[in-house]
């Protein structure tokens, strides 16, 4: 049975009082009809009011997750600038530690010549001062 429709259908009297007022008198089962469709119209009034706030509340919730994944999405790509700065950093790090490997090895090996060239000219020059 729907609210706007009844398949019973209902007669009133209409009755003058006293005073000149009109009355419209109904039976018991009219009345008990017209009360349950009010109740009923509230009920569904107050089910609708209660069912738009909760669309409200999780069309909230649902903007809310939206800018939380916004924002974590956003410290992602931070995170991730961060992380290609450090391996940057990193990279530049390691090649000057290869040039300074290499730099230390040139050191070394004009080290060891120095003193090479050091011992040849010492022995050259005690063997031509001992040999005159």
């Amino acid at each position: 049975m729907s609210l706007f429709y009844c398949q019973i259908v209902y007669s009133q009297q209409t009755v003058l009082n006293n005073n000149g007022d009109t009355l419209i008198c109904s039976s018991v089962n009219e009345y008990s009809f017209l009360i349950k469709s009010v109740f009923k119209v509230k009920e569904l009034t107050l089910l609708d009011s209660i069912n738009n706030s909760i669309i409200i509340y999780q069309d909230t919730l649902i903007s809310n997750k939206d800018t939380l994944i916004e924002n974590q999405n956003l410290i992602i790509k931070n995170k991730n600038s961060i992380i290609y700065l450090k391996d940057s950093q990193l990279e530049i790090l390691n090649n000057e530690l290869i040039e300074q490997k290499k730099s230390t090895q040139k050191q070394k090996v004009q080290k060891w010549i120095s003193i090479g060239v050091g011992s040849l000219f010492t022995i050259l020059s005690t063997y031509i001062y001992v040999t005159k």
